[in-house]
């Protein structure tokens, strides 16, 4: 895979990015904006096809010739400058996985950044938020883009008493029946919580369901999670066993070797799942919650 890189001078990102690209076996090309259409035409039409990135200013250049020939496995803007347009295009370009990384102290690009992020409705686009482009975070999603062993959708499954709940589904790719994982997130928070851990078992060879729980992001067809009544709540311990039971279910992952990793009230329900399902070998505890019951 080429790895087409657009810049305006030699930013401070570039050195990052070049050793993303050497670690993960992909061939670089850097140009500046105005050769940026002909780089990428010429990176899309090999076999491999290619990934585009810009950095700073040159990162509108970069998506614009992106978006011109349409056949790319990724697009990565690191402090980049992206104005509405751009964000309307990613945002009607749901096949297109989009890495947006910006230093938190650079206000501008960070809104780009996020609102990048929040535009593309693809499973495998990430944000980062770091002073310095993180290697081993660029370098796991090149490979990703690369190989496409890791199959990434967006599911839903109901559980025992009608909760339907939404849930990322990664999958790598193997010869053989996989481990499979269920995330839980805290009472405060939904699956986002866990989307770097949910990519870094995924790129491990794990199966991963990061679910939303009852009343949480997207799994609210019968309430938002304040809103609930203490039984109810108390019972999304259902929702962990649904998911079990949905990687389970699925013929690549391995139905007798399966874990969850849960935090506060999501450890809670983890372990409560946990030892209904015989086949759940293992459980992480983050924050461990204790209930009024024992």
């Amino acid at each position: 895979m080429e790895l087409i890189v657009v810049v305006d001078g030699e930013p401070d990102e570039l050195g990052p990015i070049r050793r993303a690209a050497a670690g993960a076996a992909v061939t670089i090309t850097s140009t500046d904006p105005a050769g940026a259409m002909q780089a990428v035409a010429a990176g899309a039409g090999r076999d491999a096809g290619c990934v585009v990135a810009g950095i700073g200013s040159a990162a509108g250049a970069a998506f614009d010739a992106a978006a011109e020939h349409g056949a790319i496995l990724g697009f990565v803007s690191l402090s980049g400058q992206l104005d509405p347009r751009h964000m309307a295009l990613i945002e009607d370009w749901p096949e297109l996985p989009v890495l947006t990384v910006s230093d938190p102290e650079d206000r501008t690009a960070l809104d780009a950044a996020v609102t990048a992020y929040l535009a593309s409705t693809h499973a495998a686009s990430e944000v980062i938020v770091a002073r310095t482009p993180p290697v081993d975070d660029l370098t796991a999603w090149l490979v990703g883009r690369a190989t496409g062993r890791v199959e990434v959708t967006e599911v839903a499954f109901t559980s025992s008493d009608g909760w339907q709940i939404h849930a990322t589904r990664r999958v790598p790719a193997s010869g053989r029946p996989v481990p499979g994982v269920v995330l839980l997130h805290t009472g405060r928070s939904d699956r986002s919580a866990f989307a770097r851990l949910e990519r870094l078992l995924g790129d491990a060879g794990l199966a991963v369901l990061n679910i939303d729980w009852r009343g949480r992001g997207e799994s609210t067809n019968l309430g938002s999670y304040f809103d609930l009544d203490d039984d109810t709540k108390a019972a999304a311990w259902r929702d962990a066993l649904a998911a079990f039971e949905a990687l389970a279910a699925d013929p690549r992952i391995d139905g007798d070797r399966l874990g969850a990793v849960g935090c506060v009230h999501g450890a809670e329900y983890a372990v409560r799942a946990a030892w209904r399902d015989r086949r759940v070998k293992d459980v992480v505890v983050l924050n461990g919650y204790r209930p009024h019951e024992a």
